[in-house]
């Protein structure tokens, strides 16, 4: 199976909405280093039209379109004085310009495409036709450079995830391609949206991934993901003769392959995160009170957060995890809400703060946008381990509570599908799931072992040291000796001094001690995030 998702960048296309388009008309024809699904869709004679989206369309056959635009070029008034019309509008603009483009594809085009309208900052002047006379749009923007980047990427997360989604569970290979044109973006689009693709991709890549002979035999890889990023020369008028534009690919990225990575998904702690912070120059401009702004925002943020049944801390953990191999933790401080509600949330709060001002005139319309807040470097670090979390448990849903714990068939499983990317950790995993194990399984006299056979919760320390003469208890600060903090990492976190087991069912099930893990926690989730930027806002 294959599924490709066609993602086209644009800029503005009107000289005058919706009348008269600056964009020429002219013959767009593909590098022969383009694939197409279809080789009786390769045209040499190249398409005419005003975009590239009409011949990359018919070369690829995308299931699915993504269009990325700012805010930036609305060009006739909003229905209301909220960011939310200004957003309709846009869209609005742009489902025009896609069926004037796409002529008789326009059908199938519509309803496989979605449209980010992200936030964009400066100043334009953009005109509109209103009853047969040119009306100059005025468009005033303040807000951060940075919220493209963020916007764009939490919009991507949630739209590739459901691409995967869909795509899950109908048995076979999957070819995940993202082909991603650049040609009409301008300024800081291009850079921006490659830069939110390359930090969403790779998760996708890692924890989407299955295997023919089922988690954790050693199967071959049934997922291979591609992003493909396409550009043609600028356009340049021409006097005479006709020239034609050829679209070339710029870079062919194997994300992974044969079960392995290109590229790595990175992640960071987000440590007394953040998830808005105020705009100051935009909420200077509204004469508004920047410690009372700034007291709201952090409220928002902690009201979020609240949502995820996550602080900080535990979050910072869970990214450690998951880069450190630990995974008894990983389930332990995994958070409970899914990436589609955080984003939901988080972005409404994020318009909810823009105020807008709009002033139409007889001869002009002005529209003045302050974006009170800005999102956070820490609010794209959560969104990432969401879509990791997401992947997870879209593969496998594992029996887990903190009471009852997991068993150790189960654990490896989840070291399977959470670190099957990475040898060293999967090995050294499975290695100490299997001395465990072992150890369990020949325990055979002694107190600790007549606990174990009566089915109660019995350290690992016990169980390790059962022929020694008055095993000592673990002290509760023995987190603090460095030597201890090394055990723990290199011991994929299944520390004996931490960890119980107990027999169920013929299972082996473990768990963290409730009283010893929460004397430690803090301390136990900073050692886990060694090794991980902090970021706060």
């Amino acid at each position: 199976m294959e599924v490709n998702i066609l993602v086209h960048v644009i800029g503005n296309p009107w000289r005058r909405y919706p009348d008269s388009y600056a964009w020429q008309e002219v013959k767009y024809s593909l590098d022969e280093d383009i694939e197409c699904r279809e080789r009786s869709l390769r045209t040499e004679e190249g398409v005419r039209a005003r975009t590239t989206i009409p011949i990359l369309y018919k070369c690829i056959k995308p299931e699915h379109v993504i269009l990325i635009v700012q805010d930036t070029i609305l060009a006739s008034q909003p229905r209301g004085e909220s960011y939310s019309c200004v957003i309709e509008t846009v869209e609005s603009q742009i489902r025009r310009f896609l069926e004037d483009v796409s002529g008789d594809l326009y059908s199938e085009i519509r309803d496989k495409t979605r449209i980010i309208v992200a936030p964009g900052v400066g100043r334009f002047v953009n005109k509109t036709t209103i009853n047969g006379g040119e009306v100059d749009v005025h468009i005033n923007m303040c807000g951060n450079l940075q919220d493209f980047y963020s916007y764009v990427l939490l919009r991507m997360a949630y739209n590739l995830l459901e691409v995967v989604r869909r795509s899950s569970g109908g048995g076979g290979d999957i070819t995940l391609k993202v082909h991603l044109d650049l040609t009409h973006g301008i300024n800081y689009m291009p850079t921006l949206t490659y830069k939110a693709l390359l930090d969403v991709i790779p998760i996708i890549a890692t924890y989407a991934n299955e295997e023919r002979a089922g988690i954790g035999e050693g199967g071959d890889p049934r997922l291979r993901v591609y992003l493909a990023t396409y550009n043609s020369e600028p356009v340049i008028p021409l006097v005479r003769g006709e020239h034609e534009y050829v679209i070339h690919v710029v870079e062919k990225l194997i994300v992974r392959s044969n079960g392995n990575l290109g590229l790595t998904p990175t992640f960071e702690a987000p440590q007394d995160a953040k998830l808005l912070a105020p705009s100051r120059r935009c909420v200077e401009r509204l004469n508004l009170n920047v410690e009372e702004v700034s007291k709201e925002v952090n409220q928002v943020s902690k009201d979020i957060l609240g949502k995820l049944e996550s602080n900080p801390s535990s979050l910072s953990a869970f990214a450690g995890s998951l880069v450190n191999g630990l995974p008894l933790l990983l389930l332990k401080t995994m958070p409970k809400t899914s990436l589609s509600y955080y984003v939901e949330n988080l972005l409404e709060a994020y318009v909810n703060s823009i105020n807008v001002r709009l002033t139409p005139s007889t001869n002009s319309i002005t529209l003045e946008v302050s974006r009170k807040a800005r999102l956070t470097r820490a609010s794209i670090a959560i969104a990432k381990l969401l879509l990791a979390r997401d992947l997870i448990k879209l593969r496998y849903e594992l029996e887990y509570s903190d009471d009852n714990g997991i068993s150790l068939s189960d654990l490896q499983k989840l070291a399977s599908i959470a670190f099957g990317w990475n040898e060293r950790l999967r090995l050294v995993i499975a290695n100490d799931i299997r001395t465990i194990e072992n150890r369990v399984k020949g325990c055979s006299s002694g107190v600790a072992c007549e606990k174990l056979q009566g089915g109660e919760w019995v350290m690992l320390k016990e169980i390790f040291e059962e022929s020694r003469e008055g095993v000592e208890e673990c002290r509760e600060d023995f987190l603090r000796e460095s030597n201890e903090q090394r055990n723990f990492i290199q011991h994929s976190g299944l520390h004996r001094c931490l960890v119980e087991v107990r027999m169920q069912d013929n299972r082996i099930m473990v768990r963290y001690n409730s009283e010893l893990y929460k004397k430690q926690e803090n301390l136990l989730h900073s050692i886990a995030s060694k090794g991980l930027v902090g970021v706060k806002i």
